[in-house]
Parts: structure tokens; sequence; C-alpha cells
């Protein structure tokens, strides 16, 4: 099977496999079912296996289907055993059939029916399976795939009642149609998505537009511009520019870029954030014309494209990604930085944190630092505070504390209010305290009657600066004034607010 799996070509390879299965008993049959399942990932594995079922429909259909239904099956092979049965011996498959429940009956009714059988004959099966629909369905689409102009077929595939049915059929043609005339399918789909939604995200609309766009870009890629150019700017003509970029960029990526200039001003934006999205998936090459192209925008469009690229950058090549986030300057560098420093640290805190320590400029080192912290105190908040004392301006460590405590006070604010009064730096204690009060007069805690204020109150009376102390007072008061009125304590409060 390996050897057989190893030709390319579909009909060599299936040409093949009937050499292989032209004798092959029950047992026979097995085994090569076997040897397919230790193949490992090939795509046309389960092609492979559907071949060998037809042989084994044929030497044995009782237990072929048994086979198929004991393991996690392709439909296909379920179909190809039924109808290889069928074609040899009909009552028996349809007897077989109407003992079958769910999916299984439904593939094994299909299969049978779709059989050029007489009318007559059809009826009956139908009748027999409890099957009425399904055979209007199948009906439905012979009549269809019968028809030769488009613009009817669509039509008729409007009437089919069945969703999925409907939405299948109609793909159909919309990828036949587009080879001929895109825009004429362009349009059926337009007036096919206000019947069914006024929401500019109507699934039949941005599914059947967006898939005759992909064919329309790679074939005529002015043509499918010229479109869009004509178009107001909807959602849907926004994800068609989104796919248009997307088709032209699998082919050639600087075509792509070179369909920027002749998009209209306002999908503009909406190209550019596509095409640093397909950074995600690009070969290294593409990816260098990539950032050469991003480097050349003016530093606001830049800015704008800054997350995306990032992110796609910090996936390949961390080391690499935060070099270039340094490398930039202004918005686009404070940006990159973050979502750099924030990426890296979603695979590597460890990494994560010793990059952000060789940063040397302060405020781009409180940026990056800023955007690991809620991580890292959901992970291991004495160790995000050992790494927050590590910093060598106190100014970062404050800011880093402040953040630290209002994460942690959130869902552990007893365990949070005793690791802040342990500082033994009075700035950092009574920066700890103070967020962490400041949260809890604010947040909701369910699990203590709705208010920690008893909590807040202890870490007051903590704190030793005057001027957070009264900070705190003055948010003490309102808390006791409007939240959780009590006239005694605003008094009180309200005293310390100005003669503490």
């Amino acid at each position: 099977m390996a050897e057989v799996a190893g030709i390319a070509a579909d009909s060599r390879r299936n040409d093949a496999l009937y050499d292989i299965v032209a004798d092959a008993n029950v047992s026979r049959v097995k085994e090569l079912l076997d040897e397919v399942d230790a193949l490992g990932p090939v795509s046309h594995r389960p092609d492979i296996a559907r071949i060998l079922y037809i042989r084994f429909a044929v030497v044995a259909p009782e237990a072929a289907v048994d086979h198929v239904l004991a393991r996690a099956y392709r439909t296909s092979w379920l179909t190809a055993v039924f109808r290889a049965w069928a074609h040899a011996d009909l009552d028996a498959a349809v007897a077989r059939a109407q003992v079958l429940e769910g999916q299984a009956r439904l593939l094994a009714t299909r299969a049978i029916l779709e059989l050029e059988l007489p009318a007559w004959q059809r009826e009956d099966i139908a009748d027999r399976l409890d099957a009425r629909e399904t055979l209007a369905s199948i009906r439905a689409d012979e009549d269809l795939r019968g028809e030769t102009d488009f613009a009817v077929a669509w039509r008729k595939a409007l009437s089919v009642a069945d969703d999925p049915a409907r939405q299948e059929r109609l793909e159909e043609i919309a990828v036949a149609w587009a080879q001929q005339d895109p825009a004429a399918v362009m349009a059926a789909a337009s007036e096919l998505a206000n019947q069914t939604s006024n929401d500019p995200w109507s699934t039949p609309k941005l599914l059947l537009q967006n898939r005759v766009m992909e064919i329309w870009a790679s074939a005529d890629t002015e043509a499918a511009i010229a479109w869009i150019a004509e178009q107001e700017s909807t959602r849907t003509v926004q994800s068609t520019t989104t796919t248009l970029i997307e088709a032209v960029a699998q082919d050639n990526l600087v075509d792509a870029i070179s369909v920027l200039d002749s998009l209209p001003d306002n999908l503009v934006g909406i190209a550019e954030r596509a095409l640093v999205v397909l950074g995600n998936d690009m070969d290294d090459g593409d990816f260098d014309t990539l950032e050469s192209w991003y480097a050349s925008l003016l530093p606001e469009r830049q800015t704008t494209l800054t997350p995306f690229l990032s992110q796609a950058l910090a996936k390949r090549d961390t080391v690499r990604a935060f070099d270039w986030a340094i490398s930039l300057g202004g918005d686009a560098q404070r940006s990159a930085v973050l979502n750099v420093a924030w990426q890296i640290g979603q695979d590597n805190p460890e990494l994560a944190k010793r990059l952000v320590g060789t940063i040397e400029d302060e405020a781009l080192q409180r940026i990056a630092a800023r955007s690991l912290i809620g991580d890292l105190v959901a992970a291991d908040p004495l160790g995000a505070i050992e790494w927050v004392e590590s910093f060598a301006s106190k100014a970062v460590q404050l800011d880093l504390v402040r953040d630290l405590f209002s994460h942690w006070s959130y869902y552990d604010p007893d365990r949070a209010a005793g690791e802040a009064l342990a500082f033994r730096d009075p700035e950092m204690r009574d920066s700890a305290a103070y967020r962490i009060a400041s949260q809890l007069v604010h947040e909701e805690y369910p699990q203590d009657d709705g208010s920690r204020s008893d909590l807040a109150e202890q870490l007051f009376d903590a704190i030793g600066s005057t001027e957070v102390r009264r900070e705190l007072a003055e948010m003490l008061h309102r808390h006791y004034s409007d939240r959780y009125p009590d006239p005694d304590r605003a008094r009180h409060y309200a005293d310390l607010m100005t003669n503490d």
C-alpha cells in the first residue's frame, strides 16, 4: 500500500489498486485496509480505503458494512459499499439500509436512490426506506445538473427547500458560472442575500461572493478590482476585498502589493491588513518582501499594521521580532514592542522576561513589561513580584506593582493584601495597598456579600504616605456615600481627606 500511495496521479493510483484487489478475498481486503491505516498522513488515504471497500462489498457486503460502521468512517466509504452492493443485489442492500439508523441510514439511502433505476422502482424503495424527501432532493439535484443556463439553474436552486442542500447547489452553480460571467453571479448572490437577510454579514452572500471573488481575482484581477470599485463600501464588499488580496497573494505577493494602488481609498486599509495577516503562513522569501513593503509605508500606516506584523514575525523568529520592534520609531515602535513582548510571553514567558530586561529605554521597557504582568501574576504571583523587584528603575517597579496587584486582588484579595503589606520598601507597600483597596471598593465580590470594604479599610490604616491616604480616603468616602451608604463612615473618611 505504501508503494501505491506514493503514486501522485489519481488515475494511475486507482488502476494499480484495482489490479491489487481484483482477486482479493475478505481476509486480504482487511489486511490491505490495515496497511492503509498505517500509512500515516497521506492526503489520498481515504480514497484508497474507499476503493478497497468497493472490493469488500463485492465479496462480502454485510461484513463490509459492519467493518465500516465499527470504526470512525468517512461518508464516502459507506456510500461506496452500498452503491456496489445495490448494483449486485438491490433488495439485500435495501433490506440492510432499513435497519440502519441516523447518518448511516441516510448515507445508505442516498447511495441506493442515486442509482439509475426506473422511476417506479425508486419510488418503491423510497417508500420502504421512508425517504420521499430524500428522493425529491435527489431529483431536484439531477434536474439542476441537467440545466446548462446558469441563470435558470440558479433560479431553480433557490426553490430547493432544504437549506444546506440549497446552499450546496448554489455554490456548485456559482463556481461554474464564475468561469464565464463572475459579475453576473456576484449580482445574483447579492440579490440572494437581500432576500435572505438584511444583515451585511449574511452567510449565503459572504460564502458565495467570496468564493466567486477567489476565482475571479485569480483569473482576471483587473476586472475583479473594477467590480469592487463600483460597489458601495458595505461589510460584504470589505470581505470580498480581503478575499481578492488573499487570492492574488497566493499566486504572487508582489502583484498583491501592486493591487493596493488600484483599490478605492476606503478599502486600502482593509486590504493592507489582509496582506499582513497572510504573513503568518508565508515562506521566508515572501515574508522578507512583506517586511520591506511595510518599511516603505508612511508612519501612520505602519502603526495601524504593526500589531498584525508583530504577531506574524514573533511566531516565526522571536529574537528577530524583538530586534525589529526595538528598531522602529514612534508609535509603531511602542505598538510593536507591546505586541511582540506579549506574543513571546504566550509561548515562552522566561524568554520574554529576559528580553524585556535588555530594553534600555525606560518608557519602552515599561510598555513591554506591562504587557506580560497579567499572565505572569495568573501563573505565579510571587514569581511576578520577584521579577518586578529585579528592575533597576523605581518608576518601572511602581507601575508594575500597581498592575500586578490590580490583577491579583481581583481573584485573591486577601493573599494579595498580605504580600503587599510585606514589602519593606514603604513606597512599594503603599502603592500596592492603594491599588488593592481601590480595586476592592470598585469591584463586586459576591462571595463576600458584594463588598470587601473591610479589607480596604485595613489597607488604608497600613498606608504611611499622607498623599496616598488622602486619595484613598476620598475613594472610601464616595464608597460609603454612594455605593454602600454609611453616614458615620462617610463622615469619618471625609474628615481624613483634609485632616489626616
